[in-house]
């Protein structure tokens, strides 16, 4: 089994034997599908192998959360770390990734990269939007009840919709 961020590499990769190639950033379904591909090549496997199997087990218990997202700056592909992201904002098939500088084109849908980032740090507050809590300076609500996010370190204000306002009740 091949797990690389480089698709160039498949073709060497079967040559050498590979019984799959996964391309990061790997989906849990994924791997889980590779894993249920490889122990039935194996049957059942030798002393040796039960502790790559049990390590790949514990991988895949593991709740992931994503450090860092690429983002595309023309015709490059750059790497930003969570910490540094304001809010996401979802614009039909891209996702923008706002930091106090400016915003990164993510080539996700916003629901992709929202799924690996860190439940506690980051929450979806509207359809369109996912701001980082350590970001936000307070939240505002109208006369009419509706809630708008003011940001520590930018100008923007980012509405929270009805389904989501639950979470800043205690006004």
């Amino acid at each position: 089994m091949f797990i690389t961020a480089y698709d160039e590499h498949a073709v060497p990769a079967f040559e050498e034997g590979a019984v799959d190639f996964l391309l990061k950033p790997l989906s849990v379904e994924r791997l889980r599908r590779t894993v249920a591909r490889l122990r039935a090549r194996i049957g059942e496997a030798p002393a040796v192998l039960e502790p790559l199997l049990a390590g790949l087990r514990e991988a895949l218990e593991r709740p992931r959360t994503q450090r860092w997202i690429s983002v595309l700056e023309g015709r490059e592909l750059r790497f930003i770390t969570t910490e540094e992201i304001l809010f996401f904002r979802s614009d039909h098939k891209y996702t923008a990734a706002v930091t106090r500088e400016r915003e990164h084109l993510v080539s996700r849908l916003l629901k992709q990269p929202v799924e690996e980032l860190d439940a506690d740090a980051f929450w979806r507050v509207h359809r369109s939007d996912v701001v980082n809590l350590r970001a936000i300076l307070s939240v505002r609500q109208s006369a009419g009840g509706a809630m708008e996010i003011v940001l520590r370190q930018h100008p923007d204000r980012i509405p929270v919709s009805q389904p989501y306002a639950h979470r800043f009740r205690h006004m």
